[in-house]
This record gives C-alpha cells, sequence and structure tokens, in this order.
C-alpha cells in the first residue's frame, strides 16, 4: 500500500505483498540468513525472530553479529524481511513470521 508522499498510489514502488499474506504466505518456519555488515538483534522489530545459534560475524571472528559503529544497513535489510507485525513500533517486514540469522 505504498501511497507515497502525496498519497498518490504508485505500483512501481509497492511491494504488493499483502496478496501473500491473505494467502498465508508469511514466511512462519523458515530461517532466512542475513549476510551484511551486522545486524542490530536487540532491536524491538527482530529480536524476537532473530536465532543465535546460527548467527556468527565473519568480519570479525564473533558469535555476536552486532553492528560496529554506525554500520546500519544489515539492520534495515533484516526489518525489510522480518520485522514484526502488530507491535505499534516501525512497519512489517515481507515474511513477518520467519526466523533470521
Amino acid at each position: 500500500n505504498n501511497t507515497g508522499q502525496t498519497n498518490e498510489t504508485n505500483l512501481y514502488l509497492d511491494l504488493n505483498a499483502e496478496p501473500a499474506w491473505i494467502q498465508g504466505y508469511t514466511g512462519n518456519g523458515i530461517l532466512v540468513g542475513v549476510v551484511d555488515d551486522g545486524v542490530q538483534h536487540t532491536h524491538t522489530d527482530l529480536r524476537n525472530n532473530y536465532v543465535s545459534a546460527y548467527s556468527y560475524d565473519f568480519n570479525y571472528n564473533v558469535s555476536d553479529p552486532s553492528p560496529v559503529g554506525t554500520d546500519s544497513h544489515g539492520t534495515a535489510c533484516a526489518g525489510e524481511i522480518v520485522m514484526r507485525r502488530d507491535n505499534n513500533v516501525c512497519g512489517v517486514g515481507v515474511a513477518y513470521d520467519a526466523s533470521m540469522a
């Protein structure tokens, strides 16, 4: 439901995920791997979907993939995928019931 900044629908920018959700595709039972510069897995929208057993930071060779410094790209990408729905924070990911590592 991308309404843009002027409340005009631009179908070319809309992910159109709602029809998939209506069909029951929410990511439930799926583990998604996010390979990026770090993920703030403690974020309110991500923490319930995070699976630490499969997570690792290959840049720093540690088990905690939290971002270092101002790296936020991985957190943004993880949010687009698994951000929780109906928690009154931010938005919703396309596979909001999926697990994430």
